[in-house]
C-alpha cells in the first residue's frame, strides 16, 4: 500500500459512502432524498474534512507541540488524523449556512435522518483506527486473553504490546447510541433524535477515553473528554428547551 494511502483513509472513504447512502434512504422514506443533491454532499464532505483537519492542527500545534512538518503530513485527504468533533462542527456549520438548499425538513430534519448513517460511519472509521494502530488504549497484560486475540488479528502496533482496542469500543458505542436515538418514538421537535445521539455518544466517549494510552498528555482530562462535557451540556440545554416548547 502506498505510504500516502493509509488504512484509516480507506475506511474513512467507506464510512462516507455508507453514511450518505443510509441518510438518503431515511430521507426517501420522508418523501425527499440526498443523492439528487451532489452539491450539498460535496459541501458537507468539505466541511467535515476542513473541520476535522483544523481540529487536529490546532490541537497538535498548541497542545501537543507537533512540528509544522508533522502537521502538514496530516493534511492529505487519505491520511489519518481527522478529529470527529471537529468534523461534526464543520458539518453543522455547512448545514446552517446552506439551510435554504436542504431537503424537506431543513437541517434539523436532515440531522435526524443522518443518525444511523453517522453511527455506522463512526464505526467504520474507528475500524480504520484499529487497523492502523492509532487512538490506542492502555497496553494489556500478556496474560489477558484479549492480548492474544489482538496479536492474532492485528499487526504490531508501533512496537507496543497489544493494547486495549479503544477504537473498537468507541465504534460499537456509536452504533449503540445511533440505535437508541433512532428508537425515540415521538420526538417533540425536529432534531431531537440527532441531539439524543450526540448526547449518548458524548457521554460514552467521556468514559471510554479513560482507556486511552496517551503518555504525552499533561492534564487529567484529554481534549475529547473536555469536548464531550461541552456537548453533553449543550445537548441537555437544547433538549430541555425542546421539551419546554412542546409542553
Amino acid at each position: 500500500m502506498p505510504s500516502w494511502l493509509q488504512p484509516y483513509g480507506v475506511f474513512q472513504a467507506a464510512a462516507v459512502i455508507v453514511c450518505v447512502w443510509l441518510t438518503h434512504r431515511a430521507l426517501v422514506r420522508r418523501g425527499s432524498g440526498l443523492l439528487d443533491r451532489p452539491g450539498l454532499i460535496l459541501a458537507v464532505l468539505l466541511g467535515a474534512a476542513l473541520g476535522g483537519r483544523l481540529h487536529v492542527l490546532l490541537e497538535g500545534r498548541f497542545l501537543r507541540g507537533l512540528s509544522w512538518d508533522e502537521l502538514v503530513s496530516l493534511l492529505h485527504p487519505l491520511s489519518g488524523g481527522s478529529a470527529f468533533f471537529g468534523a461534526m462542527g464543520g458539518v453543522v456549520l455547512v448545514l446552517w449556512l446552506g439551510r435554504r438548499h436542504l431537503p424537506t425538513g431543513g437541517w434539523r430534519g436532515l440531522s435526524d435522518a443522518a443518525v444511523l448513517g453517522a453511527g455506522w460511519g463512526i464505526f467504520l472509521g474507528r475500524l480504520g483506527c484499529l487497523r492502523q494502530g492509532c487512538c490506542l488504549g492502555h497496553p494489556l497484560a500478556t496474560s489477558n486473553p484479549l492480548n492474544s486475540a489482538l496479536r492474532a488479528l492485528l499487526p504490531e502496533w508501533h512496537g507496543l504490546w497489544a493494547c486495549q482496542p479503544l477504537p473498537l469500543w468507541l465504534g460499537l458505542w456509536a452504533l449503540a447510541s445511533a440505535y437508541l436515538a433512532s428508537r425515540v418514538r415521538r420526538p417533540r421537535a425536529a432534531g431531537e433524535r440527532f441531539l439524543t445521539f450526540v448526547g449518548l455518544f458524548s457521554l460514552g466517549r467521556f468514559g471510554l477515553e479513560f482507556l486511552r494510552w496517551d503518555p504525552g498528555w499533561r492534564f487529567p482530562l484529554n481534549v475529547a473528554q473536555l469536548e464531550s462535557l461541552g456537548l453533553i451540556l449543550a445537548v441537555t440545554v437544547l433538549l430541555h428547551r425542546a421539551s419546554a416548547s412542546g409542553s
